[in-house]
């Protein structure tokens, strides 16, 4: 069985070619990377990142607050109204009892010989 070998433009292995990058990515980082306890003249990108990253999650949580507590009135209106309507609607239902109660009586009364 015969293995293909993958090449890039210059010949070499795409591997060692992407190993190679890594190892110089890994080398540019740590060099870039200040010592423990350094102070930092300017932000960097990530660290400005970051802080854009923080403050959108601030007034993301700051609007959801506000919707929240505008959701938590709504439901009080809700039960409120719901709180009338039922105080109203054991109203109507006594009312239609006593004019039921006060028609039987009505036709006892009259059916009632004599």
């Amino acid at each position: 069985m015969r293995l293909a070998k993958s090449l890039d433009a210059s010949g070499g292995s795409v591997f060692r070619s992407l190993r190679y990058a890594a190892k110089g990515v890994l080398i540019r980082a740590a060099a870039s990377t200040q010592p423990f306890g350094a102070v930092m003249e300017e932000p960097n990108e990530t660290e400005q990142l970051l802080i854009e990253i923080r403050d959108l999650q601030r007034e993301h949580l700051e609007e959801y607050r506000k919707i929240a507590q505008h959701s938590l009135e709504l439901q009080q209106q809700a039960v409120a109204r719901q709180e009338q309507i039922a105080k109203l609607y054991r109203r109507v239902v006594i009312a239609g009892a006593l004019l039921v109660g006060a028609a039987i009586l009505f036709l006892v009364y009259i059916s009632w010989p004599r």
